[in-house]
């Protein structure tokens, strides 16, 4: 019986990935990854819901008095 190889995973994020710009495709993910992002995705959403949330709590909605 002949062993065939699984196709290589790629990050989901595909053409918005970061690594294309640097290897002209998403990044292969590895196999002990359970997430269907690689870690520069996930880094970069995770500074992106940190960003928005400061840029929330800095704006801020009025406080109202009860």
């Amino acid at each position: 019986m002949k062993e065939t190889r699984k196709k290589a995973e790629r990050c989901a994020s595909g053409e918005d990935c970061p690594a294309v710009a640097e290897i002209g495709r998403p990044e292969k993910l590895s196999r002990h990854n359970k997430d269907d992002y690689c870690y520069r995705c996930r880094t970069r959403r995770a500074d992106e819901a940190t960003s928005s949330r400061e840029r929330r709590v800095q704006g801020g909605l009025p406080r109202v008095s009860v």
